[in-house]
């Protein structure tokens, strides 16, 4: 519930000083918002562990280096900040927080429909095995437990290279999580086929030059795959698409082959 205050704080706050390129009917926006607390509520679900918490008060050593992490931190952040010029940064930690949860109401679940069409169907496949990919990170201590938390916090982001580079550390903890599955072989020849079509290898962009006009094609061709100024139109259709793919998977093989996530 203070999560979820705080939330509508910053969108009261944000929402009329940034400037939105796909603005949102209100009815839209509160349904967004919605879907963005029920994301957090059930990742937060999967991922809270009172045993974690519970070593790690009466782990004194591990204490200790959580200091010594963030005494780390400190310092870097402190030299790069004297090193750096007069020049005022043009992305500053109010713009960038406003960036993460604009772009995170713009329609329901949009970050999930953008980083499904950036990453490929490995995502569905973690959002399904959520619950045993967290318990297999908590098992590895509070450093990757708090990575991951982290991590999931920036997802709301629709824009989803703000964290392409820790998906691949993560698929290793979901192949890990993964291990003991049994899925028929047709599995992972669906599975590889649609990860090269979702990939869009085969679409020719074929801009000449970028404009602002970001919402309509050409310059869609491009930004269809980039969250934040992915239209309505490109919304619904790769929307509708991811949802598609994700109930295949669930009536072909996981529901016949696997455990619900939610049992």
């Amino acid at each position: 519930m203070a999560f979820s205050f705080l939330l509508l704080i910053i969108v009261f706050v944000f929402y009329r000083q940034v400037p939105l390129l796909n603005p949102s009917p209100p009815v839209v926006l509160v349904i967004s918002i919605a879907a963005v607390l029920i994301y957090l509520y059930l990742s937060a679900n999967c991922l809270f562990s009172v045993d974690l918490y519970r070593q790690c008060i009466q782990n004194f050593k591990a204490w200790g280096r959580v200091l010594l992490a963030v005494s780390i931190l400190i310092g870097v952040y402190m030299i790069i900040f004297w090193g750096a010029g007069d020049q005022p940064s043009p992305l500053n930690y109010k713009g960038f927080l406003a960036n993460i949860i604009i772009s995170s109401i713009a329609n329901p679940f949009a970050f999930l429909v953008a980083h499904a069409v950036y990453i490929g169907p490995l995502l569905l496949l973690a959002l399904y095995y959520s619950r045993s990919f967290m318990e297999t990170i908590n098992r590895y201590g509070l450093g990757l437990h708090g990575l991951v938390a982290g991590y999931v916090l920036l997802s709301i982001s629709s824009e989803s290279r703000l964290f392409i580079n820790a998906w691949p550390f993560f698929v290793a903890f979901l192949c890990k999580a993964l291990e003991n599955r049994k899925l028929p072989v047709s599995f992972y020849v669906w599975f590889f086929l649609v990860s090269l079509a979702v990939s869009k290898f085969w679409y020719r962009i074929e801009v000449p030059s970028f404009s602002e006009n970001y919402l309509n094609f050409p310059e869609q061709n491009y930004f269809m795959s980039i969250g934040p100024w992915m239209s309505d139109a490109m919304y619904a259709l790769q929307g509708s698409i991811v949802l598609f793919l994700f109930l295949w998977m669930y009536w072909v093989y996981f529901k016949r082959h696997t455990p619900s996530v939610l049992k």
